[in-house]
């Protein structure tokens, strides 16, 4: 069976039964958005995903930037204006590769100075210790 306009003007909740199909769509447009067409609507697409994509990526952006600071690294407003947010997470890693590298270069130099310091001065004890004897 075959369906009728009627019910498929129901269906649609249109106000009336079209008569011709350009009666039809000049109801059915304005209240409906064919899913082929979507791409094709830029103002549509920003209006219905814009504020959605900008709240997660907002909540994205505070998330990195707290974790980052875990890690020593702070990341400026000026630089937040300047990065999207997956150059921000590029960005963030690298900045934390330089901070942990400069850490561990400054504790190798302690390291090393100090402890021959120590050595010398256990050395200079044994050594007046075995003259004692």
């Amino acid at each position: 069976m075959a369906i009728e306009i009627k019910e498929l003007a129901d269906y649609l909740g249109l106000k009336k039964v079209p008569e011709k199909l350009e009666d039809f769509t000049a109801e059915f447009e304005p209240a409906y958005i064919r899913k082929d067409k979507l791409p094709e609507d830029k103002e549509l697409l920003g209006t219905l995903f814009a504020p959605k994509i900008g709240k997660m990526a907002g909540a994205a952006q505070t998330s990195v930037i707290s974790e980052l600071k875990k890690f020593g690294v702070e990341v400026t407003k000026d630089e937040l204006k300047e990065l999207p947010l997956e150059k921000l997470v590029e960005y963030g890693l690298q900045k934390a590769g330089n901070h942990f590298t400069a850490k561990i270069t400054e504790l190798e130099s302690k390291a090393g100075t100090g402890g021959d310091e120590k050595v010398k001065e256990w050395e200079t004890k044994f050594t007046k210790l075995q003259n004692k004897q």
